[in-house]
């Protein structure tokens, strides 16, 4: 895989479900309380602030990882952003503006994945240079302070990162390294990976429900969950003798997984990047797959990357950048100079505010947002 190619993943789809059929109830006006499983202001109209990342020089050559934010005017932009052939690791914003962030013997790192919770953002991806060590950067909102962690003897990069939201963290990448944070005081330590090759995504609704997206040298594309600190095979692109708990094509190329929690009704949703997208509700202790419908199945050309952040308020990109608001589905436009840009990994904050890297068939990269 090229790592200076934009890699698109696809990622989570909400549903809250009965019986494996999303439930959409109908609009209340005098509902104004947003939840996880559905968002009252969701709207498929949004007005851009586009930033290029410089005066005349726009950024190019670059790697979109994505952006975290802590806040509306305190958001993080990472990747590896290139300007007149100096190397930056990301980009601040402060309320009023974006400013990149040089590196330094701590910031060096050209991430692919960055998330977060309310005290510490995590980047993960490797040294600038193309024989780095695969490595994470943190940073914590207490002391203002960057940490870096190095994996000897593991090239490459790692490639995704998953947060429960209360201090664990898990990280994968190439060579089949896997890591994990267990707490907010603890260390990065390596753990038992289940592919040997190379982890593409993972994501879970608990520390000890999570779901990977990976490759063998041997098997190809494979599926995985960890149940209870068990690691049990969903899938396998390779294997025609058998029947797997995913009921997926076989041999199905994906582009990435997803799982999606609502607490309202308990349900939980694991969703695989085929074309088109498939859904499944998981039930049984997260032993049992039962296919759902999507409203996305009429995109059936291209590969989606699935963001939800409310039933009724998803984003997706893949060619394009769309969004569902639980209704109608939107194809998102920018214009003038933006106008053949794709849109990475959106962001949304609690208020609503959206985020978004741009990047171009060439790496020209830039930064959009939702006015306030």
């Amino acid at each position: 895989m090229n790592k200076l190619q934009f890699i698109v993943f696809i990622i989570l789809f909400s549903t809250c479900e009965r019986n494996g059929q999303i439930m959409v109830p109908p609009d209340d006006p005098s509902d104004t309380t947003s939840t996880d499983c559905e968002n009252p202001k969701s709207s498929n109209v949004f007005e851009w602030e586009i930033d290029s990342l410089g005066e005349k020089e726009s950024v190019t050559n670059s790697i979109a990882g994505g952006v975290f934010a802590f806040s509306d005017s305190d958001a993080y932009a990472m990747g590896m952003f290139i300007k007149n052939g100096k190397a930056y690791p990301g980009a601040h914003w402060n309320g009023k503006r974006w400013n990149l962030i040089s590196a330094n013997s701590t910031i060096q790192i050209a991430s692919f994945a960055v998330t977060g919770d309310s005290k510490r953002m995590v980047a993960v991806g490797g040294k600038f240079s193309v024989l780095g060590q695969q490595e994470v950067l943190e940073f914590t909102t207490a002391d203002k302070i960057w940490k870096r962690t190095i994996f000897s003897g593991y090239e490459g990069n790692l490639n995704t990162v998953w947060t429960d939201g209360n201090g664990y963290y898990i990280a994968g990448g190439d060579k089949g390294l896997l890591v994990e944070k267990a707490s907010d005081i603890s260390d990065w330590k390596i753990i038992t990976c289940p592919v040997d090759y190379f982890v593409q995504k993972i994501d879970g609704f608990s520390k000890d429900k999570i779901f990977l997206l990976g490759s063998s040298l041997k098997n190809g594309k494979q599926i995985w969950s960890r149940n209870d600190g068990n690691w049990n095979l969903l899938y396998d692109q390779s294997r025609t003798d058998t029947t797997f708990a995913l009921n997926i094509p076989l041999k199905s190329d994906m582009a990435d997984i997803s799982v999606f929690y609502c607490s309202e009704s308990s349900s939980v949703s694991l969703n695989v990047g085929t074309i088109p997208v498939k859904t499944f509700s998981v039930v049984n202790n997260c032993t049992e797959f039962i296919p759902a419908q999507n409203p996305f199945a009429t995109i059936s050309r291209e590969m989606l990357s699935v963001y939800p952040f409310a039933k009724n308020d998803i984003w997706l990109t893949g060619n394009y950048l769309y969004h569902y608001n639980g209704k109608s589905l939107a194809k998102i436009s920018f214009t003038g100079n933006f106008s053949n840009f794709s849109a990475g990994i959106p962001y949304v904050t609690s208020s609503g505010k959206v985020f978004t890297l741009l990047i171009a068939w060439d790496h020209a990269l830039a930064i959009a947002q939702t006015r306030d």
